[in-house]
């Protein structure tokens, strides 16, 4: 063989995303915003099949993070494994699309079921992949680590679409919280009509997110290494 002959991608591929829109043969896909998505779905499939929990953290009712576990499957809502499960990476949610005036930007990663007539999207993640410790700090000692995480426009989007769904059926309940907050603003894009309500806004969310806590669900995926 002429060892000068470029390395072949042809039979490269990540753990469990044989069934994915991304084609490993390409050099393309192991790049930037590329391998960082789907790095951590094949880890997350890893994970899984060698039985070992992901962390999971949600609000508690004291508006404290809680710290808990769940598997790749329940993250998923299906198997990771199974053939009827499809890696959709930069996909639009299409649940979603009730909810939206505008187009929905397109998440990580969406989760498709193939065993639905319309391939039925089941979970949208954001994927945040992040090393441990960040420059501010690495020279502290390991227990006081932490990682930076970057929060794009799009994100937020997704959590209020994502609240939107869970007060699809109860729809009253999210216009009354809304109400009083909402009725002194005109218009919502002008800064000068908006920031005296910030405090009001944030007692509004927090009382929107309280009421349906039980309902909480995966968004945000963050591997850290």
């Amino acid at each position: 063989m002429d060892i000068r002959q470029e390395p072949t991608l042809s039979n490269a591929m990540l753990f469990g995303l044989e069934r994915s829109n991304k084609d490993f043969s390409l050099p393309a896909t192991w790049g930037k915003n590329q391998f960082n998505n789907c790095f951590p779905a094949a880890l997350a499939n890893y994970m899984g099949q060698a039985g070992i929990p992901l962390v999971y953290l949600t609000l508690d009712q004291e508006r404290v993070i809680a710290r808990s576990t769940i598997t790749t499957e329940q993250l998923y809502t299906l198997d990771p494994l199974n053939s009827s499960t499809f890696f959709c990476f930069e996909c639009v949610y299409t649940p979603w699309s009730l909810f939206a005036v505008n187009a929905v930007p397109r998440v990580d990663l969406v989760i498709q079921d193939l065993n639905t007539p319309r391939r039925d999207a089941v979970r949208a993640l954001e994927i945040k992949l992040t090393a441990l410790p960040d420059h501010t700090t690495a020279t502290l000692s390991d227990d006081h680590y932490g990682c930076e995480i970057v929060v794009r426009p799009d994100t937020i989007v997704y959590l209020g679409l994502s609240l939107a769904e869970l007060y699809a059926a109860d729809r009253s309940s999210l216009y009354k919280a809304l109400e009083p907050v909402g009725s002194y603003i005109r218009d919502w894009s002008i800064g000068t009509e908006t920031h005296p309500h910030i405090r009001a806004m944030a007692k509004t969310l927090y009382q929107i997110l309280l009421s349906k806590l039980a309902l909480q669900s995966p968004l945000l995926m963050q591997p850290v290494w």
